[in-house]
């Protein structure tokens, strides 16, 4: 039987990397605005934002395969 503390630890501990990933998504989409706004070449920026996003894309991934494998277990002690 799966222990759900360490899924709980594991699934709290990429939803933080998830947060992460999307504040830093954000601001590298700023960047590249950004630097098209004052005429400057994008593409290693826009190289770098594709990605952060796969690897955004990877950790939800995860995300959604932990979910569906959490096991229900019973609230009485052991």
């Amino acid at each position: 039987m799966r222990d759900i503390d360490k899924q709980l630890l594991l699934l709290r501990e990429i939803e933080a990397r998830i947060a992460f990933a999307e504040f830093y998504v954000r601001e590298q989409r700023e960047i590249v605005q950004k630097l098209n706004r004052l005429g400057f070449a994008t593409s290693l920026a826009h190289d770098l934002l594709r990605s952060m996003q796969d690897s955004l894309a990877i950790l939800e991934r995860r995300r959604q395969d932990l979910l569906a494998n959490m096991q229900p277990t019973s609230l009485t002690p052991r």
